[in-house]
């Protein structure tokens, strides 16, 4: 998977070859942006996290139920 990665940072033209914390490359982000301007890439992300629904209440009434099935109350 990383060989994925680099082939296409190198695709995108945005490594530098420089020795940097013992890689041989690092990824200018000046380049990243540019290569995002130019491909029109919304630097944001494409999902509003305020719009999933908190799990919690649902996770509460399957344990109730299925306490309700142990007891012998709901079949």
């Amino acid at each position: 998977m990383q060989d994925d990665i680099i082939t296409t940072l190198q695709a995108m033209q945005v490594l530098d070859q420089k020795k940097r914390g013992g890689a041989d490359a690092v990824i200018n982000k000046a380049k990243v942006r540019a290569w995002a301007e130019t491909h029109k890439v919304d630097p944001y992300p494409p999902v509003d996290i305020e719009g999933f629904v908190q799990v919690e209440e649902e996770d509460e009434q399957r344990q109730e139920l299925e306490e309700e099935k142990e007891e012998g109350e709901v079949e």
